[in-house]
């Protein structure tokens, strides 16, 4: 399509006599061919096809996976084949495998502090546990003293070259890869909470700045709402779930009950997000500042939150 523009372009300018503008077109499109065909380092596809041991193994085994302190880097290894080896950022969408540190999600300012407080590779403008001036055996301390972060996140993988205590999360796999100068193992904290789950000890504040320092303050062990008009009822945890079904910007589940329920569900919140009980709209609470929450009455119900871009949608219900 490009090309095709460029040739219709520059003979509409050539017709005109407007040369000047003709050789810019020309030369600018050959640069970008330039650039991206011959200068660009470009891995080959089938290269980036081979998987490792390491991603058949957690393409294997479903669950979000989490980079920490991986092993130093051999420096005769092609970068593209460290890339690989490492399981970098977004190379997870590839090989089908969920990451806490992908793009493939939408990422809120607080997801990214998060994933900073965890010692996640893919951070901007954020603290990050990797890079602070301490020791590695003091990172991994203070990677285990969040561990309800971590289990809140929903990580159930912990990539890393180095040492985590047993207690924490148990050593499930071990692979020799050839970029790294020790061995890279696969840590499994068994510990996550699900997708949806409900909840029954719920704390409130105003603001997210003020919902995220309470949860901070608390270990990153309580649910704390930031509203306005807080839900005012009386939760248990002992209603029934089934019938989770999870798809790009959609997620619907059944809920049973005897009493009301605040379902939370761990996916990044943003304007664009709505809820729907049995086909009738219902408010999202904003979870700990990041995830979202619902109310579930009592009784029988199907909960369905789906995600709207909410310019065109907005322009929608404008034009009805």
């Amino acid at each position: 399509l490009l090309l095709c523009y460029v040739v219709l372009r520059s003979r509409a300018v050539w017709e005109r006599k407007g040369w000047l503008e003709a050789v810019i077109i020309i030369c600018s499109v050959t640069n970008l061919a330039v650039v991206l065909l011959w200068w660009h380092d470009r891995p080959q596809v089938d290269f980036i096809g081979r998987p490792t041991l390491l991603t058949e193994f957690l393409h294997s085994n479903p669950g979000k996976v989490l980079v920490f302190l991986p092993p130093g880097v051999r420096s005769d290894i092609d970068v593209t084949q460290q890339h690989i080896d490492s399981f970098s950022p977004n190379l997870n969408i590839y090989y089908g495998v969920e990451s806490a540190e992908s793009l493939e999600h939408l990422v809120s300012r607080r997801s990214m502090e998060m994933l900073g407080l965890m010692g996640g590779r893919l951070t901007q403008f954020v603290d990050n546990l990797s890079s602070l001036p301490i020791s590695n055996n003091e990172k991994v301390d203070v990677l285990v003293s969040r561990n309800a972060l971590l289990d809140f996140a929903g990580v159930r993988y912990i990539v890393s070259g180095a040492s985590l205590p047993s207690d924490f999360a148990a050593k499930v796999a071990e692979f020799n890869m050839d970029s790294f100068t020790r061995p890279l193992a696969v840590y499994e904290n068994k510990r996550i909470r699900p997708l949806v789950y409900q909840v029954s000890n719920l704390r409130f504040a105003t603001t997210d700045d003020e919902a995220w320092n309470k949860w901070k303050e608390s270990g990153f062990s309580d649910i704390v709402l930031s509203c306005e008009k807080c839900p005012n009822h009386q939760f248990f945890s002992q209603g029934r779930l089934g019938g989770l079904e999870r798809k790009s910007g959609m997620i619907r589940f059944n809920v049973s009950s005897s009493h009301d329920q605040f379902m939370v569900i761990s996916q990044s919140f943003f304007p664009g997000w709505e809820a729907y009980i049995d086909g009738g709209w219902t408010e999202v609470y904003t979870v700990n500042s990041m995830f979202m929450g619902v109310v579930a009455p009592k009784g029988d119900h199907e909960v369905k939150v789906v995600y709207r871009y909410p310019w065109p949608w907005r322009l929608r219900k404008v034009s009805w």
